[in-house]
């Protein structure tokens, strides 16, 4: 019996010891279920070197990433407040000669290039796949934000690395040790998008009131919009969410928050990070939107021939070099003055309008009056995200150039960019004669839910 009970003791013994070498711990930390792991992504840029320990971290909800609200933790990685990625990624398939993964990424300007990051790539079974190295490709021209966009990129894909990609980390370490917490990956690829034509405020904001905003989205929803994007900042009014739920109830508009502030980073940006949200705006819309204009909260695109935009890109889609632009240029209209649109005074003097007050009106029915100013950067502009790889408000700046040409300029006759930004009346830019429009004033009736007889 002793034996026997020693033999048996034996064998446990020899299994144990067999399983401690047969997975040793780098295997081990391969095959986790969460992203829990050692940091010392600091000392990249010379501070003292401090061990991170990330606590298991469940991965982000891809239909729920970035959608208002949310924690930084759960929408950035920070390597240091110079540098941060955003915790979203792309594996572009679009051109299944090029299939890459894409993450975005923002630095402090003022810190120069930020340092090579490697990229470990797991599948579905949280199984390590690849450790690579990549590029990193500034998205930005010469402005006034202080953290601008780096799109990250990794080589070319073979199809043992992309067959199911489930999330990737990243690191400053070339072997992909000290891992960052897992960042989910989202799979763009050439297929029929699910709406026409979408619309992007191209700026995270704070300060904008309720009302802007609320008049800015029935707006564009007129003009054809069927899918608008909006990016929030910290301290953003609750009220601004508020006024926009019965749209996000529909799934007419998307609220993302983008904190792109401290304590994340180590100073406040001038336009929060502006190339990053349009950049952002453009890969999330890829698979969803064929057409996406981008402008501020004072901005609308504005069709002169048509009664909205889709109709506008429809005749433009029949036009050979438009149908193989990557973006439509349009001149920037400046409306001035306060002369509002006739159908105001009509409204004001009808008996069916009693509770209509003037200054709760959107500004977009107080102005008639505008001039076009040309040159620089005084134009807005409808991409094709199919086309784009990155972008500024005004401009391409990577795109798929062995598919499409760069742009299409809108003339002026079919259309424009309104802008109704409040200090107009005082700016000396305009290089055309002043002219009357009243465009906007078939909107009123859906706007106000006043008619005019």
């Amino acid at each position: 019996m002793k034996f026997v009970t020693k033999l048996f003791l034996a064998v446990l013994l020899a299994l144990l010891l067999f399983l401690v070498f047969r997975y040793a711990p780098g295997e081990i930390m391969d095959t986790r279920k969460g992203p829990s792991i050692k940091s010392t992504l600091a000392s990249t840029y010379g501070e003292e070197e401090e061990d991170h320990m990330h606590t298991d971290k469940l991965l982000p909800d891809p239909l729920r990433h970035g959608q208002y609200p949310n924690n930084q933790s759960d929408l950035w990685i920070q390597i240091s407040k110079e540098f941060i990625i955003r915790r979203l990624g792309y594996l572009d398939k679009r051109d299944g000669n090029n299939v890459s993964i894409n993450l975005l990424s923002m630095q402090y300007e003022k810190k120069g290039h930020p340092p090579a990051i490697f990229l470990k790539i797991y599948d579905k079974y949280n199984q390590a796949v690849s450790c690579l190295s990549t590029s990193l490709e500034l998205g930005s021209l010469k402005g006034r934000d202080t953290y601008v966009l780096y799109l990250i990129r990794s080589p070319p894909l073979m199809p043992d690395q992309t067959g199911s990609v489930s999330h990737v980390t990243i690191s400053t370490n070339k072997q992909c040790l000290a891992e960052s917490d897992s960042i989910l990956i989202r799979i763009v690829e050439d297929k029929p998008p699910k709406y026409n034509f979408g619309i992007c405020l191209h700026k995270a904001f704070e300060n904008l009131s309720p009302k802007v905003i609320h008049d800015w989205v029935k707006l564009n929803m007129e003009l054809g919009a069927e899918v608008i994007m909006l990016y929030l900042q910290m301290k953003a009014p609750q009220e601004v969410y508020n006024v926009l739920r019965p749209y996000i109830d529909k799934g007419r508009v998307e609220v993302l928050d983008w904190q792109l502030e401290p304590p994340l980073t180590s100073v406040d940006s001038y336009y929060y990070g502006q190339t990053g949200v349009i950049s952002e705006c453009i890969w999330e819309n890829m698979h969803k939107v064929k057409y996406l204009g981008l402008n501020d909260a004072d901005e609308f695109f504005v069709p002169l021939k048509h009664n909205n935009i889709p109709d506008m890109l429809r005749e433009l889609e029949t036009i050979e070099e438009a149908r193989r632009a990557g973006s439509f240029i349009f001149t920037n209209a400046l409306l001035r003055g306060s002369k509002a649109l006739p159908i105001v005074t009509e409204a004001l003097n009808s008996k069916s309008c009693d509770g209509l007050r003037v200054d709760s009106l959107p500004v977009y029915f107080k102005r008639s009056e505008y001039c076009l100013e040309t040159g620089g950067q005084s134009v807005k502009m409808i991409v094709k995200p199919d086309a784009v790889f990155t972008a500024w408000g005004h401009l391409l700046l990577s795109y798929r150039s062995d598919k499409y040409l760069k742009e299409y300029i809108v003339p002026d006759t079919m259309g424009l960019s309104y802008h109704y930004r409040p200090g107009w009346n005082d700016y000396k830019g305009c290089t055309t004669p002043i002219k009357e429009t009243r465009i906007i004033e078939k909107f009123f009736t859906n706007i106000t839910h006043c008619s005019v007889l």
